[in-house]
């Protein structure tokens, strides 16, 4: 068996720590609200985690696919966060423009920010390499902000897609409880 970091292999205070999760829910179309939060509880010991430990958490995530009716932004996603952790999650509407990068600089330990959905992205979608997945403006434009990569999307860790291997090539990087 393959070893690989975790969480605990990692000293993670006043680190900025990118977290991938699958937080991806039935949506209602109509209202834009959120019917099953299941995943988002299982994800919840993961960030919660991370911000105990001091890190400053950027959550990278995706909800539904281009051209489906579910497929929306994480505004709701970041609400329905901070209820379940108790604590407050930072909605930025976008994945690495100027205000998204500046809000990861900003970020104090045990802060937590949800990033646009990842799927806007439409790099994202496209299944490469891991090395050709690092090259992608996605993964050049966080890595530089970010100082560890944890995958805690369990189910869609078969994918080979920017945010969830792009990272791995040139940052440190671990498995999430949910891994």
């Amino acid at each position: 068996m393959a070893e690989f970091n975790t969480i605990d292999d990692f000293d993670l205070e006043n680190k900025t720590v990118l977290v991938r999760v699958d937080i991806n829910a039935p949506v209602d179309p109509g209202s834009g609200i959120i019917l099953d939060d299941t995943r988002l509880k299982l994800h919840a010991r993961t960030i919660k985690e991370l911000s105990a430990k001091g890190a400053k958490v950027v959550i990278l995530a995706h909800q539904s696919r281009p051209g489906k009716k579910d497929f929306t932004t994480l505004s709701q996603h970041a609400d329905a966060l901070s209820d379940i952790l108790n604590l407050r999650v930072k909605y930025v509407d976008s994945l690495f423009s100027s205000s998204a990068k500046e809000a990861i600089r900003n970020l104090k330990p045990h802060d937590i920010l949800l990033l646009e959905n990842a799927r806007f992205f439409s790099e994202e979608t496209l299944s490469r390499s891991p090395l050709e997945q690092s090259k992608t403006l996605l993964v050049r434009q966080l890595s530089p902000l970010i100082d560890y990569f944890i995958n805690d999307a369990f189910a869609a860790a078969h994918r080979s897609q920017a945010s969830l291997v792009g990272f791995t090539v040139n940052t440190p990087s671990a498995a999430g409880r949910v891994m």
